[in-house]
């Protein structure tokens, strides 16, 4: 587990973006299209490695706000970005043209607890599938691929330029 802030936005940041791709994934590209319907898909929060001492200007920062006026606003239900009851910062119908910040997931019980139930289900599988694929000889692995062809027809072989 993380053990400073940075490596636990690092850590979230990962997180949130395995969630988006798996969503991805399980429903089919569901994403926004420019010029002539090409699917364009962005995730987030890119974790690449960054100059130490280069300004993080991308960190989600809404308005600048202190942490004291964010944890006010926040136990009095007050927007982040214009600091008046009723709505979310992230509410186009209240703010259209606010672009200055990352819109943060809002949590939804039982859907995200489901989707992280079944990403932590998909990561063990992986990593389980992952040490079955250590634990095969070359031998095997060569003789899962001979089988496979084998398995072909042929017009899938010809397809293949067999």
């Amino acid at each position: 587990m993380p053990k400073t802030l940075d490596k636990w936005y690092e850590y979230a940041s990962r997180f949130d973006n395995q969630w988006r791709s798996a969503q991805i994934f399980k429903r089919g590209a569901t994403t926004t299209t420019r010029g002539k319907g090409r699917p364009v898909h962005r995730p987030y929060y890119s974790a690449s490695a960054k100059d130490p001492n280069a300004m993080d200007v991308d960190r989600v920062n809404i308005s600048c706000l202190s942490p004291d006026e964010r944890q006010k606003r926040m136990k009095e239900g007050l927007c982040f970005l214009c600091g008046k009851k009723g709505h979310i910062a992230n509410d186009r119908q209240f703010h259209p043209q606010s672009g200055s910040f990352t819109r943060a997931r809002t949590i939804q019980p039982g859907l995200d607890t489901d989707t992280i139930t079944w990403i932590k289900k998909m990561q063990e599988d992986l990593a389980q599938k992952k040490e079955t694929l250590k634990e095969e000889t070359r031998e095997e692995q060569i003789a899962y691929v001979r089988n496979v062809f084998n398995d072909m027809t042929d017009e899938e072989r010809t397809q293949l330029g067999f």
